[in-house]
C-alpha cells in the first residue's frame, strides 16, 4: 500500500482507538479526514464542496449536511470544525470567493498534528488521499448475465469460481451479513466497505470483501467503482445500482491487469 493510503488508512485506524470516531460521529469524522489531506499548518484547506463529494463518495447535498453537523459538533469544548467564506471587496464590491475550512485545534493535537515529517511540515500536507475519480474509461451498463453480484450465489460460482478458488472462501467472507460486519469494524477500509454495502443495499459482504482483498481491485478499485456508480445514479442513468458497481469493479480490475 502506497505512503498516502497507508497514512490515511492509519488516521482511520488511530480515530477508532482514541475514541474520537464514538464521541463525534462516523460521517463528521469521514468529512475531517478528508480535510486533513489538504490543510496548512494552521489547519486550514479551501476544497469545493464537489470536490469532497467526490472524495467522500456522497452528494453534495449530504456534504453540506455533514458540514453543518460538524459545525455544531464539539470535541473538548470547541467545534470540530469552523467554515468561513473568503471574501473581498473591489471596487467598493464585496465578492464572495471559496469556503475556507479549519479544524478545531484539539481535533489536531489529539490526532492529526502526530503525523509529522522530518522536517516538520505536516504530512498530510502533501500526500493526499487516493482519489476515487480515475483515467479508466468509462463504458455502457452490462447486461446482468455478465455480472456477478453478493445476491446470486450460482452466478458468483459460474463467474468467479469456475478457474480459482472462490475468494469468498479464501478469505473466509462467505455468508456475512452486514448488520454482522457493521459490529466488527476497526478500520477505515472496513467502514469504507460497510458505507457502499449500505448505499447499495446489499445484503453481504461477499462481493465487497473479496474485492478488497484482491491484488487488481483493492479499496482503490472500490472506490472508484461506488464513485462511478454514485454519480450515474444522480444522474439518472442507474437502473440496477448493485449490478452496475459490480461492473464497475470488474472494469477497474481489468484495467489494472492491462496496465
Amino acid at each position: 500500500m502506497e505512503q498516502k493510503a497507508r497514512q490515511y488508512s492509519q488516521l482511520w485506524d488511530d480515530g477508532i482507538n482514541a475514541g474520537i470516531i464514538g464521541k463525534i460521529g462516523l460521517p463528521v469524522f469521514s468529512l475531517l479526514a478528508v480535510l486533513a489531506a489538504r490543510m496548512d499548518k494552521n489547519g486550514q484547506c479551501y476544497p469545493s464542496r464537489d470536490d469532497l463529494s467526490r472524495k467522500i463518495g456522497k452528494s453534495v447535498r449530504t456534504i453540506e449536511e455533514i458540514i453543518e453537523k460538524a459545525k455544531k459538533t464539539s470535541y473538548r469544548g470547541e467545534p470540530v470544525l469552523k467554515v468561513h467564506q473568503i471574501k473581498s471587496k473591489v471596487n467598493g464590491k464585496w465578492l464572495y470567493g471559496s469556503n475556507m475550512y479549519t479544524i478545531s485545534k484539539p481535533i489536531r493535537d489529539d490526532l492529526i498534528n502526530r503525523y509529522q515529517s522530518v522536517g516538520g511540515k505536516s504530512l498530510t500536507e502533501d500526500n493526499k488521499t487516493l482519489s476515487v475519480k480515475s483515467s479508466f474509461p468509462r463504458a455502457g451498463i452490462p447486461y446482468a448475465k455478465n455480472i456477478p453480484t453478493n445476491d446470486n450465489h450460482l452466478v458468483n460460482k459460474i463467474l468467479i469460481n469456475d478457474m480459482v478458488k472462490s475468494l469468498s472462501n479464501k478469505f473466509s467472507f462467505k455468508g456475512i451479513g452486514v448488520g454482522e460486519f457493521e459490529k466488527g469494524v476497526d478500520s477505515y477500509e472496513k467502514s469504507r466497505c460497510l458505507e457502499m454495502a449500505q448505499w447499495l443495499g446489499e445484503k453481504n459482504m461477499n462481493f465487497i470483501l473479496s474485492a478488497l482483498h484482491d491484488k487488481e481491485c483493492g479499496i482503490a478499485g472500490l472506490e472508484w467503482a461506488f464513485g462511478v456508480t454514485k454519480e450515474d445514479f444522480e444522474d439518472g442513468k442507474a437502473r440496477d445500482i448493485k449490478r452496475l458497481f459490480n461492473f464497475y469493479v470488474q472494469k477497474y480490475k481489468e484495467e489494472k491487469t492491462n496496465d
